[in-house]
């Protein structure tokens, strides 16, 4: 009797040592909430043996615990997934052990989608990029992790939205490349680069620009800033050399025509002969040629004679007009031909025809003279001065001369109705 009651000790100290019994008390500490207690075994069995399922998965479910005084959320998740790793290695047999106890797959798979929401949320309430930044980069398998990278971008655009830089922006869109945020963060990025880049407002800094940045939406107000300040330099420096130039450089320029038209000036604004000439040969191109070929035309041929016409003819075989030149050939001819026969064959609707159309050449003026001239004789100056009035008009520049005669013949008209009297007068 002595002998067996050694012997029973020995057995009983021999199952109280025996791991599985251990972890079962684990379990049902854990089981009554007594945390502290279950938190000692386990630990104590996972010092003994790192690999142990139970241990890691007891361990985690009480770390998850906020009731548990050494609460800790991401050391539980770390034993939650050594545990599904241990579960996954265990065969039949291993398994089989545990078939009675809440250390199952699905169990563990719930308990770590448990602390995967449980640090979610914490990462969440953090409002820290870098929060949600570490959630991602710990809980790899977690579901939340779209979105806790849709969260993350949102919270990197408050940041962004604050810097402010085009810098700011470039790095988000890089980063975040499929965030709902792209384009609103392109539209801010593109108008904060054309700012930057264009601040100080210079032509450099604008010409800088537009060599750079060749798809940005604000090219094209770009290229009209870079114009404007181009030539307004070039009207600061009203150089002949320099409207050429940006003739050259920007042929599709709305500032093109008055560059063009500043060259214009430039080279008629003492009009001559030679001065049209030398205009023309120079600038083909210019949207002024055809003004001063007109020009040309008009001064070459003021005396409306056709001997004028013909050497213009002579002079200028690539005339762009050339039919209008040979019906002023023909017309000038006609009036000649007037005053050769002091209008003799001609009717007075012809003669007055040829001074509309021939105005306001000296020929015309002329044949004008000769068609006032018997109301002069007859003293019939008001009817002169209806006749003036009437083609005044078709003379352009040389209105004023028809000016100054109709002021002549009122004076005449006012004398001769006072004393029949007139003083001798020319009309020139």
């Amino acid at each position: 009797m002595n002998l067996l009651r050694p012997l029973a000790f020995i057995l009983l100290y021999t199952f109280l040592l025996n791991p599985a019994f251990a972890l079962d008390k684990g379990l049902k500490a854990l089981s009554q909430k007594k945390y502290d207690k279950a938190f000692a075994i386990f630990s104590d069995r996972l010092a003994d043996n790192p690999n142990d399922v139970v241990a890691s998965y007891g361990l985690s479910k009480i770390l998850a615990q906020k009731s548990f005084a050494q609460y800790d959320i991401e050391r539980a998740y770390v034993h939650v997934v050594n545990a599904r790793e241990m579960y996954k290695q265990l065969d039949e047999k291993g398994r089989k052990k545990l078939s009675k106890t809440e250390v199952q797959e699905n169990k563990i798979l719930a308990l770590q989608q448990h602390i995967d929401s449980v640090a979610f949320q914490n990462a969440v309430l953090a409002n820290d990029p870098e929060a949600l930044e570490q959630f991602m980069k710990t809980h790899v398998t977690s579901p939340q992790l779209e979105s806790a990278e849709i969260l993350k971008s949102q919270l990197e655009y408050l940041i962004v939205q604050k810097v402010n830089t085009y810098e700011a922006y470039a790095n988000y869109m890089k980063k975040y490349p499929k965030s709902k945020k792209i384009p609103e963060a392109r539209k801010t990025y593109d108008l904060l680069l054309y700012k930057t880049f264009t601040a100080d407002g210079t032509l450099q800094a604008y010409k800088n620009f537009i060599a750079n940045f060749q798809e940005s939406p604000y090219l094209e107000e770009a290229i009209v800033k870079f114009e404007q300040l181009e030539f307004k330099s070039l009207l600061t420096e009203n150089s002949l050399e320099g409207y050429e130039k940006f003739v050259n450089e920007n042929p599709d320029s709305k500032y093109r025509k008055w560059a063009e038209d500043s060259i214009y000036a430039r080279f008629t604004s003492f009009p001559s002969i030679k001065d049209y000439e030398d205009f023309i040969s120079k600038y083909p191109n210019n949207r002024n040629v055809r003004n001063a070929w007109d020009k040309l035309y008009v001064l070459y041929n003021d005396s409306g004679t056709p001997e004028s016409y013909e050497a213009f003819k002579a002079r200028y075989p690539n005339y762009r007009e050339p039919y209008q030149l040979e019906n002023d050939i023909e017309l000038s001819q006609f009036g000649a031909k007037m005053l050769n026969t002091n209008f003799l064959g001609f009717e007075e609707d012809q003669v007055d025809a040829y001074i509309a159309l021939a105005a306001p050449t000296e020929q015309a003026i002329t044949v004008l003279k000769l068609r006032i001239k018997p109301w002069l004789d007859a003293h019939q100056y008001q009817k002169c001065i209806n006749y003036l009035t009437k083609y005044q008009s078709y003379f352009h520049q040389k209105s004023y001369r028809l000016s100054s005669w109709i002021d002549t013949l009122v004076k005449a008209r006012d004398s001769y109705e006072k004393n029949k009297k007139v003083t001798a007068f020319t009309l020139n």
